[in-house]
Formats: C-alpha cells, structure tokens, sequence
C-alpha cells in the first residue's frame, strides 16, 4: 500500500465507522493530552475535499522535495552544474 493509499484508507475508514473516527482523531492529536472531537461527517468531508484537491496534489519524500530545489534553483545553492552533471 501506497503512502497515499494509506491516508485515503484511513479517512475512509473513519468515514464510515464512528470507532474508527475516534481512533483517527486520537492518532492525529499533538499528544495524549489532547483531544480532537471529530466526527464522521467531519472525516467524509475532509475525505470529499482530498479527492477533489487530487489533481493539484503532489506527494513525495523529503529527498525528492530537496532534490527538485535543487534542480529549480543550482545557482542559489552554490552549485555550478545542475543535477544532470551538465555545466550551467
């Protein structure tokens, strides 16, 4: 399963299940001593919003992030070629 597979399960599955709500809404607390009250009419909405916002999205790790930067911008980070090994 997918990174984003994962999160869409998740929501889903809060989504349907009012337990599952509960559990969700426990995992995504800053810590123990929060509680977040969310619902599953609250989770159907943040999952109807995800699927809309899908085109625009765009998931990756933290190393493909930095290495697009890279690529963006070599010059502003005191590279001299870009990551193709190609001179600038």
């Amino acid at each position: 399963m997918s990174f984003f597979e994962g999160i869409l399960t998740k929501l889903s599955n809060a989504a349907l299940c009012n337990d599952e709500a509960k559990l969700l809404g426990k995992e995504i607390a800053f810590s123990e001593k929060d509680t977040i009250n969310l619902s599953q009419a609250d989770f159907v909405s943040a999952l109807r919003r995800l699927i809309e916002s899908m085109p625009q999205l765009s998931l990756g790790t933290i190393d493909s992030f930095f290495h697009r930067m890279l690529g963006l911008f070599p010059l502003e980070f005191g590279l001299g070629v870009n990551l193709n090994n190609e001179r600038v």
